[in-house]
């Protein structure tokens, strides 16, 4: 009788991870990232990877210049390079308090599209920033949080 049973939650629980490895969103599956610092060195990139197929990249720049080569601020910039119905979020927040100095989003956007938000940031100041990627406004994979300056 104990072996039977035994036997029988095995079988349970063998199922159980086969349904739930089936029903995982293809965001959840075999999702990585790769962060690159970019010329700046207080800017970089997080490129985004689904079954090491690129999804889009976030990018983190510290004081960019606009076309007439002035400096525009510190942006955050999210790329989505699939119409696959999720979108690619950037976040980037000041160390010091966790506040949120820029969240740019390409969900609703159709693909390719590019998204970026921010502010002037004092210089010096020590940011944290971050790629997601999102489906139905909720945040199904996130990297680890990159440190940099403004």
């Amino acid at each position: 009788m104990k072996i039977r049973s035994k036997f029988g939650a095995a079988l349970t629980a063998g199922v159980t991870a086969v349904i739930t490895l089936a029903m995982a969103s293809p965001a959840s599956a075999a999702n990585s990232y790769k962060q690159t610092d970019l010329k700046n060195t207080d800017s970089g990139l997080i490129t985004l990877y689904e079954n090491r197929k690129p999804m889009g990249q976030v990018r983190w720049n510290s004081d960019p210049f606009d076309w007439s080569g002035h400096i525009s601020g510190d942006h955050i910039y999210a790329e989505d390079t699939r119409s696959d119905g999720y979108g690619i979020l950037g976040d980037v927040r000041r160390v010091s308090d966790n506040k949120l100095l820029g969240r740019a989003s390409t969900w609703g956007q159709p693909a390719p599209s590019t998204v970026k938000d921010g502010e002037n940031v004092d210089e010096g100041t020590r940011i944290k920033y971050r790629a997601c990627v999102v489906h139905n406004h909720v945040m199904q994979y996130c990297s680890q949080w990159f440190f940099d300056r403004a």
